[in-house]
Protein backbone atom coordinates (compact mmCIF):
# COMPACT_ATOMS: atom_id res chain seq x y z
CA UNK A 1 0.00 0.00 0.00
CA UNK A 2 1.73 3.56 -1.09
CA UNK A 3 1.68 6.51 1.09
CA UNK A 4 -1.06 8.05 -0.35
CA UNK A 5 -3.28 5.13 0.55
CA UNK A 6 -2.26 5.09 4.26
CA UNK A 7 -2.71 8.70 4.72
CA UNK A 8 -6.37 8.06 3.18
CA UNK A 9 -6.98 5.30 5.17
CA UNK A 10 -5.83 7.02 8.78
CA UNK A 11 -7.61 9.69 7.79
CA UNK A 12 -10.62 7.68 6.73
CA UNK A 13 -10.49 4.30 7.32
CA UNK A 14 -12.36 3.31 3.87
CA UNK A 15 -9.66 3.13 1.48
CA UNK A 16 -11.08 0.33 -0.69
CA UNK A 17 -13.75 2.83 -1.72
CA UNK A 18 -11.74 5.07 -3.07
CA UNK A 19 -11.67 4.86 -7.08
CA UNK A 20 -9.92 6.45 -10.00
CA UNK A 21 -12.66 8.80 -11.88
CA UNK A 22 -10.76 7.42 -14.89
CA UNK A 23 -12.37 4.50 -15.18
CA UNK A 24 -16.02 5.47 -15.65
CA UNK A 25 -16.06 6.89 -19.12
CA UNK A 26 -19.23 5.88 -19.79
CA UNK A 27 -20.91 7.59 -17.02
CA UNK A 28 -22.57 10.84 -17.55
CA UNK A 29 -22.15 12.66 -14.36
CA UNK A 30 -18.31 11.73 -14.46
CA UNK A 31 -18.07 13.14 -17.74
CA UNK A 32 -19.58 16.21 -16.74
CA UNK A 33 -16.66 16.65 -13.58
CA UNK A 34 -13.81 14.97 -15.72
CA UNK A 35 -15.42 18.36 -18.08
CA UNK A 36 -14.86 20.43 -15.10
CA UNK A 37 -11.45 19.12 -14.28
CA UNK A 38 -9.76 19.47 -17.44
CA UNK A 39 -11.41 23.26 -17.76
CA UNK A 40 -9.88 24.38 -14.48
CA UNK A 41 -6.60 22.81 -15.52
CA UNK A 42 -6.20 20.25 -12.95
CA UNK A 43 -4.19 16.96 -13.16
CA UNK A 44 -7.57 14.15 -13.59
CA UNK A 45 -5.55 11.91 -12.12
CA UNK A 46 -5.90 13.31 -9.20
CA UNK A 47 -9.72 13.04 -7.98
CA UNK A 48 -11.20 10.14 -7.10
CA UNK A 49 -15.10 8.76 -6.36
CA UNK A 50 -15.84 7.92 -2.74
CA UNK A 51 -18.07 5.31 -1.42
CA UNK A 52 -19.68 5.75 2.73
CA UNK A 53 -18.76 9.08 2.97
CA UNK A 54 -20.58 12.27 2.53
CA UNK A 55 -18.83 13.92 -0.31
CA UNK A 56 -18.53 12.15 -3.15
CA UNK A 57 -15.51 12.73 -4.57
CA UNK A 58 -12.05 13.79 -3.48
CA UNK A 59 -8.68 15.21 -4.79
CA UNK A 60 -5.81 13.54 -3.33
CA UNK A 61 -2.10 13.74 -4.39
CA UNK A 62 0.57 12.44 -1.97
CA UNK A 63 -0.77 13.64 1.74
CA UNK A 64 -3.34 16.55 0.39
CA UNK A 65 -7.30 15.44 1.00
CA UNK A 66 -9.86 17.78 -0.47
CA UNK A 67 -13.09 16.47 -0.11
CA UNK A 68 -15.35 17.61 -2.92
CA UNK A 69 -19.26 17.92 -2.91
CA UNK A 70 -20.24 18.78 -6.29
CA UNK A 71 -19.17 18.19 -9.39
CA UNK A 72 -20.31 21.25 -11.31
CA UNK A 73 -18.40 24.12 -12.06
CA UNK A 74 -20.08 26.66 -10.08
CA UNK A 75 -19.16 24.67 -6.87
CA UNK A 76 -15.80 24.88 -8.15
CA UNK A 77 -15.83 28.46 -8.42
CA UNK A 78 -17.58 29.41 -5.31
CA UNK A 79 -16.20 27.22 -2.70
CA UNK A 80 -12.34 27.74 -5.10
CA UNK A 81 -11.55 24.29 -5.23
CA UNK A 82 -8.50 24.93 -7.22
CA UNK A 83 -7.03 27.10 -4.85
CA UNK A 84 -8.13 25.38 -1.86
CA UNK A 85 -5.53 22.57 -3.72
CA UNK A 86 -2.94 25.12 -4.65
CA UNK A 87 -2.65 26.31 -0.73
CA UNK A 88 -2.73 22.75 1.02
CA UNK A 89 -0.09 21.59 -1.21
CA UNK A 90 2.00 24.93 -0.29
CA UNK A 91 1.14 23.81 3.49
CA UNK A 92 1.92 20.25 3.01
CA UNK A 93 5.11 21.02 1.52
CA UNK A 94 5.99 23.86 3.74
CA UNK A 95 5.36 21.25 6.43
CA UNK A 96 7.92 18.19 4.55
CA UNK A 97 10.61 21.09 4.03
CA UNK A 98 10.94 23.30 7.12
CA UNK A 99 11.55 21.79 10.45
CA UNK A 100 8.67 21.29 12.83
CA UNK A 101 10.11 23.80 15.41
CA UNK A 102 10.70 26.61 12.57
CA UNK A 103 6.77 25.72 11.11
CA UNK A 104 5.05 26.13 14.92
CA UNK A 105 6.93 29.63 15.11
CA UNK A 106 5.42 31.03 11.48
CA UNK A 107 2.34 30.00 11.99
CA UNK A 108 1.76 31.19 15.58
CA UNK A 109 3.09 34.44 14.16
Amino acid sequence: MSFTSNIYKMEHSNVTNLTPITIYKSDGEINKFIKTINKLNLDINNFYKVEGKLYKYCYLKGTVLVEIYDINEDYFINFKVKEQIEQREKIHQRCIEESPRTLVTSVMS
